[in-house]
């Protein structure tokens, strides 16, 4: 039987690697040009190649197969990198893509010594025409770069067992910290890395000033499990007030890679004599 999806994931692969030639040869061509102009030695173009090179190609990637009817933000892709020993911070010039306004490192590095082989860089794409038909534009060309992995919407519906209980307000009558919220990431996007207050900051009106990460709730006995983790972040505000908090709130519980926003609870421990 004549087997049309192996043929086509047969010319998908082909044209990636084709134009994976092509983006390289012009990107650097460019670069040298601009070496050449100058007279001067282009130590730009050097770390480009050193950059490109640290990419893991064997590292396969996992092409977006999800319906273009479903609910997803029309501004932003959101992108997994392939894995690279350096954790290099891309630019906008390293896309070659036209449409992208630019790049927000969600997940940039791990924090702690060995890295994990299983780490992977991960960012949102930001583009500057928002549109559903963009976004789907936009995950097609993102798939024929080398250094991606994948490149998936940020979708608006959950998966039900990752929802997040943003229909039931947090509990306002107890007493919490009004310079800081809390954020339970859902467990896909939890990993330990450092985490980018940039992309936290564009979701909300409200002023951040610092972001930490708290610890990793263990969610089940087995801790090897990637699904049992969910990590707990910090977020500081720069101007503390209850109103602050509570908008802060609403603002970052709707944001994909949350599961659930918190303020910081106050608990008094009764000394007992």
């Amino acid at each position: 039987m004549f087997d049309m999806k192996a043929v086509f994931n047969k010319k998908r692969i082909l044209t990636v690697g084709v134009v994976f030639i092509l983006t390289l040869s012009s990107f650097l061509a460019f670069s040298g040009a601009t070496c050449v102009l100058s007279g001067q030695e282009c130590p730009q173009q050097k770390e480009d190649e050193r950059i490109m090179a640290s990419f893991d190609l064997s590292d396969r990637q996992d092409f977006w197969t999800g319906s273009a009817d479903a609910h997803f933000e029309n501004d932003r892709v959101l992108v997994t990198f392939r894995r690279t020993p350096i954790f290099p911070m891309l630019e906008t010039r390293h896309f070659g893509i036209e449409n992208i306004k630019r790049i927000e490192y969600i997940h940039s590095r791990p924090i702690f010594e060995p890295f994990d082989e299983s780490f992977r860089q991960f960012a949102a794409v930001i583009l500057k025409e928002a549109s559903r038909e963009n976004i789907v534009a936009a995950i097609e060309e993102l798939e024929q770069l080398p250094f991606i992995k994948r490149a998936e919407p940020e979708y608006i519906d959950l998966h039900e067992e990752e929802r997040r209980n943003i229909d039931r307000p947090p509990s306002t009558d107890r007493y919490f910290h009004h310079d800081r919220v809390q954020i339970i990431l859902r467990a896909r996007f939890s990993q330990i890395t450092e985490i980018c207050l940039s992309y936290f900051q564009r979701a909300s009106d409200i002023e951040f000033t610092l972001i930490r990460d708290s610890w990793t709730a263990i969610e089940g006995v087995n801790i090897i499990l990637e699904k049992a983790t969910r990590q707990l972040l910090s977020i500081r505000l720069k101007h503390p007030s209850r109103e602050n908090v509570l908008r802060a709130i609403a603002d970052l519980s709707k944001m994909t890679i949350t599961h659930i926003v918190l303020p910081s609870y106050i608990y008094y421990i009764i000394p007992i004599y």
